[in-house]
């Protein structure tokens, strides 16, 4: 192709003019271009920054590239295809003008052979599975049995072949529609690998790379066998591990420490790095960051990390950060949280499982939170606190000591306000038992009495249940306080 003598800013120099309000003819005439170029041009660079018009001509190169791969793969795949079929069909031509021999003169058809001719499926020229095997063979350099792929009984069943005591990877062509954002090897086609079990990770990686580096934009290979889709502009760096089932947006960046558990989504440019493992089901949106480095100056690039566990929903602009070495080194979140938009969850912080970070809440380093506990809009948490089961952090509230168990606090500084009534309702307690942990709470935190005393209230009018146990073992424990309780609460009765 003859080298343009307009450089990519001097296009988009003449687009603009044209945008501007610039006679057509005018801006072609001072360029020395003629109309169709300068359409040409405008059609294909429109609205483009110089560092994006070299960009597109990248990837155009690149996708012409892998197009002439692609055909060369074809061509010798459908060659070798035509001669195994010109070489059977002449054995049968050969076979039809040879005289019949004397044992099979008298030889009886038994009902198990077929009578009638039928395509050899392994040689067939419309067997695409066939020419695709060729090319596995070819890549892998190593000689096959086509009986191994092909049952001539049961063309259907294809099993999987074996080099010696090394399991060999099967790969067979899956018609599918196109998907969008997702290019194939061959038109019309995805390829899929799978791997029988027992079979080896370096076998695997051999198998993939010998397929062509093509395919390692779009696809990511799995030990369970099937595929993790990955959009060709995601960028995954060597080393992380995706689960099957798993997809990965345009833009987003893994980083080589990363560990992704299978049938998660991972929205557009979303960035997970550091020493990160996701669970199975996970759900991450647009713009999240997961994994980067902890907002702490006593981080000195120590290999910490963030384990998440499984079916969790992290939202729009939600920052998660991993621990301190000097502090156990692990930020842990546990199963089916969900994190709304903006919300944050610092260094070193322990959750459980079922919680709600409401949009913009924040979990300072080091915070302890239990299960099924909420926090609502704007609400913030002070470093090395804990917040209890079923706990309520109502809307902009910031709390700057320990929540117990069960209670809902309200305001700046953050005030035991009555029992998380609605909370425990649904969590699936029931009426007695709430009645019970509201008579609780008035004891504890309404009566005026010594600490000591109201523990042995507590101890001496209800019975021991494991509610009550936890409420008391919460408070008992405590190194930071517990929040105070707020006169005129809405718990009057």
């Amino acid at each position: 192709m003859k080298a343009s003598k307009f450089s990519d800013a001097q296009k988009a120099f003449i687009i603009k003019q044209g945008e501007d309000g610039t006679p057509v003819a005018e801006v072609c005439r001072q360029a020395g271009i003629s109309q169709a170029t300068y359409f040409n041009w405008k059609q294909k660079y429109a609205g483009m920054m110089p560092s994006e018009m070299r960009r597109m001509r990248e990837l155009e190169h690149e996708n012409a590239r892998r197009s002439r791969s692609a055909c060369e793969c074809r061509a010798v795949s459908w060659s070798a295809t035509t001669a195994r079929w010109r070489s059977a069909r002449s054995r049968c031509a050969m076979a039809r003008s040879r005289p019949i021999s004397s044992t099979m003169a008298g030889a009886r058809i038994s009902p198990s052979q077929p009578t009638s001719r039928r395509r050899d499926p392994e040689v067939g020229p419309t067997s695409t599975s066939s020419s695709f095997q060729l090319i596995q063979r070819s890549c892998l350099g190593r000689s096959m049995d086509p009986s191994h792929l092909i049952d001539r009984e049961n063309p259907q069943v294809r099993p999987t072949p074996t080099f010696g005591t090394v399991p060999a990877l099967f790969a067979e062509m899956v018609r599918e529609p196109r998907k969008p954002g997702l290019r194939s090897l061959f038109d019309g086609h995805a390829v899929t690998l799978r791997c029988r079990e027992g079979c080896t990770k370096q076998s695997v990686t051999n198998c993939y790379l010998a397929f062509g580096r093509c395919l390692s934009k779009f696809r990511a290979f799995s030990m369970e066998g099937s595929v993790a889709e990955i959009h060709p502009t995601a960028i995954v760096c060597k080393g992380a591990e995706i689960g099957s089932n798993t997809s990965v947006g345009p833009y987003t960046c893994i980083g080589p420490n990363v560990k992704i558990g299978k049938d998660c989504r991972i929205g557009s440019h979303v960035v997970i790095e550091g020493f990160t493992t996701l669970g199975d089901g996970n759900q991450v949106y647009q713009f999240a960051s997961v994994g980067a480095a902890p907002q702490d100056r006593k981080w000195k690039g120590e290999a910490t990390s963030l384990q998440i566990g499984n079916n969790n929903v992290i939202r729009e602009y939600v920052t998660i950060q991993p621990g301190l070495e000097q502090f156990g080194g692990v930020t842990r979140i546990g199963d089916e949280n969900l994190l709304m938009a903006c919300s944050h969850v610092a260094h070193d912080v322990l959750m459980g499982d079922r919680n709600w970070l409401t949009n913009s809440a924040a979990l300072g380093g080091h915070v302890i939170v239990g299960s099924r506990a909420i926090f609502g809009g704007l609400s913030g948490v002070h470093q090395f606190c804990r917040i209890g089961d079923n706990a309520f952090i109502s809307a902009g509230s910031m709390v700057a000591q320990d929540v117990p168990p069960y209670c809902l606090v309200q305001g700046d500084r953050a005030r035991l306000r009555s029992i998380n009534r609605t909370g425990l309702q649904r969590a699936g307690y029931s009426s007695d038992e709430i009645n019970t942990l509201h008579k609780v709470f008035r004891t504890l935190f309404v009566s005026g009495k010594p600490l000591k005393e109201r523990f042995s209230d507590v101890e001496s009018k209800f019975p021991e249940t494991p509610q009550i146990k936890t409420l008391i073992e919460f408070i008992r424990s405590s190194e930071r306080g517990i929040v105070g309780y707020v006169s005129g609460g809405d718990d009057q009765s």
